[in-house]
C-alpha cells in the first residue's frame, strides 16, 4: 500500500484519515488545530490529527484554538528556536478538557465551520469577529458563573441567531456535515451583522475591563 513504510496499514487505520478529523502541526508558532470534514490525506512527519467517534471534534477545535487552551497549556509545549512550539502526543496526554453538554458542543459544531469558511473565502474582518465569539463561548463553558454576574454571556444570544436548540443532541453525520448549511457569504455576512447589532459585541468589548482580573489576563496570556 502506498501509505506502507516499516509496517502494513490495516484498513481501519487508514480509514481513520477519511473521517472528520483535527488537523494540527507538531511544531507552530501558533498551536493551531483545524477540523477537517473532508476524505484529505494531509499529514506528513511534523503534522498530526485526531479523530473520535464518541465526543465532538468542533468543540474540541475550539478549545484547541482558545486563549484559556494556551494560557493554561502553551507551557506543557516544549518551545523550539524561531519561538514556535512542539504539540507532541505525550504532552496532549496530559492535558484534560471539559466535555461539552449538547448545547455548547451544537454551538461549537456551528461556529467552527463558519469561522473556517469565513477565513478559505478571505473575510478577515467576520472571521476576526468570529474568533473572538468562538474564545469567549469557550471561556463562558469555564466560567459562567463569573461571566454572569458581569452581563458577559454569550451562549443563549448567538444559539438563538443560529437557530439551535440546546436540547438536541447532533448525531456525528450532522457534525460532519454542518459546515454545508454555512457555506454561503451571505450567510456569514448576515449572522456577523446580527451579532454586531445585538448586546453580544458590547459584550465582547466589554471582556476586559469587566474581568480585569481572569478574563483580560487569559486573552491577553493567550495570545503566541
Amino acid at each position: 500500500h502506498w501509505l506502507e513504510l516499516d509496517k502494513n496499514p490495516g484498513d481501519d487505520y487508514i480509514g481513520l484519515f477519511r473521517e472528520p478529523k483535527i488537523l494540527y502541526q507538531e511544531i507552530a508558532q501558533k498551536l493551531p488545530f483545524y477540523f477537517d470534514s473532508s476524505e484529505h490525506f494531509l499529514v506528513n512527519d511534523t503534522c498530526y490529527i485526531m479523530t473520535s467517534h464518541t465526543q465532538s471534534l468542533m468543540a474540541l477545535a475550539a478549545a484547541l484554538n482558545s486563549t484559556l487552551f494556551r494560557c493554561c497549556f502553551k507551557d506543557n509545549f516544549p518551545e523550539n528556536a524561531g519561538n514556535t512550539y512542539r504539540a507532541k502526543k505525550a504532552f496532549f496526554d496530559k492535558i484534560s478538557i471539559k466535555k461539552p453538554t449538547a448545547g455548547q458542543a451544537a454551538l461549537f459544531e456551528k461556529l467552527v465551520p463558519l469561522v473556517q469558511h469565513a477565513k478559505r473565502i478571505g473575510e478577515d474582518t467576520p472571521a476576526s469577529f468570529l474568533e473572538d465569539l468562538i474564545d469567549a463561548c469557550v471561556m463562558e463553558c469555564y466560567f459562567r458563573e463569573h461571566m454572569a454576574e458581569r452581563d458577559l454571556l454569550f451562549h443563549d444570544d448567538v444559539s438563538r441567531l443560529l437557530g439551535i436548540s440546546h436540547t438536541k443532541a447532533r448525531s456525528h453525520e450532522e457534525e460532519a456535515n454542518g459546515s454545508d448549511l454555512l457555506s454561503s457569504p451571505e450567510f456569514l455576512r448576515a449572522f456577523v451583522a446580527s451579532c454586531e447589532t445585538s448586546p453580544i459585541r458590547n459584550r465582547l468589548l466589554r471582556i476586559p475591563t469587566a474581568s480585569p482580573d481572569l478574563l483580560a489576563i487569559i486573552k491577553a496570556e493567550g495570545k503566541v
